[in-house]
């Protein structure tokens, strides 16, 4: 197995061939939580497959970030007592942007 040297988990990347290798990876507790959360949680969207089309009406993100820390932060901070933030918007920030900044941050 690998070790890291920044907090990241050890995994086994495949076997093939006798050959095994291994990787190592990030972990966050609010991926598919954070679209989820878009669509029951706020209603900016109805279905979970309009994040792609709406996040794409943008050029950028316009600024705005979210860190989706719903149930705290995972790898490299292991920080369960953390929750998530919204930062840069502006009267100019919509519902797309929420969106786009959601996807950005799976990414």
């Amino acid at each position: 197995p690998v070790a890291s040297t920044r907090r990241l988990l050890g995994t086994l990347g495949y076997q093939a061939g006798g050959r095994t290798a291994y990787a190592l990876e990030g972990s966050i507790f609010s991926a598919g939580s954070a679209i989820q959360w878009l669509r029951d949680g706020v209603g900016m969207i109805s279905q979970s497959r309009q994040s792609e089309a709406m996040a794409q009406e943008l050029s950028d993100n316009g600024g705005v970030y979210l860190v989706p820390g719903f149930t705290g932060l995972g790898a490299p901070w292991w920080e369960p007592e953390a929750r998530g933030t919204i930062v840069g918007l502006t009267r100019d920030s919509g519902p797309a942007h929420f969106v786009r900044a959601a996807l950005e941050a799976l990414a």
